[in-house]
């Protein structure tokens, strides 16, 4: 199975190998972030409080960028040797993003489940489309959004 995933990156053309590299350091950096900073430290991080990035189609080359950036992303979190969460996620693919000008929100939702309590999840959507963080995301209710 290593095999497998590490004879697949050797495949991949060299932008997306870069993207690779570029979503581990960010994916470290954003989970240290989590879990030392004060929660108003971290949201300073997701961007302006209350505001939303444009729904509107991506230009084609934006549409490569942002997916080629999910993938990233969607590929080395099972990686990490730490948790990846969603919010670790969602904060390195603003950071991935805004690096190369491109708009993006990302939403922090919460819902109730029985014996758990409240659940928290974050995810990320640049232009129509939900980088990270898309699966389940519609059961829960977005508290804020920041663009």
């Amino acid at each position: 199975m290593v095999l497998k995933k590490l004879r697949t990156f050797l495949l991949l053309p060299w932008i997306d190998k870069a993207l690779v590299f570029e979503a581990i350091l960010w994916l470290g950096l954003m989970r240290l972030a989590v879990l030392t900073l004060p929660f108003k430290r971290v949201s300073s991080l997701l961007g302006q409080a209350g505001a939303s990035s444009p729904e509107a189609p991506l230009a084609p080359s934006e549409a490569q960028t942002a997916i080629r950036v999910a993938r990233a992303i969607r590929r080395t979190q099972p990686f990490t040797p730490w948790d990846s969460n969603c919010l670790a996620q969602a904060l390195t693919a603003r950071h991935m993003l805004a690096r190369r000008g491109m708009p993006s929100t990302t939403y922090l939702g919460a819902t109730i489940e029985g014996q758990k309590g409240i659940i928290a999840h974050a995810w990320l959507r640049c232009g129509p489309w939900i980088l990270t963080g898309a699966q389940g995301h519609k059961r829960y209710k977005v508290v804020a959004t920041f663009a």
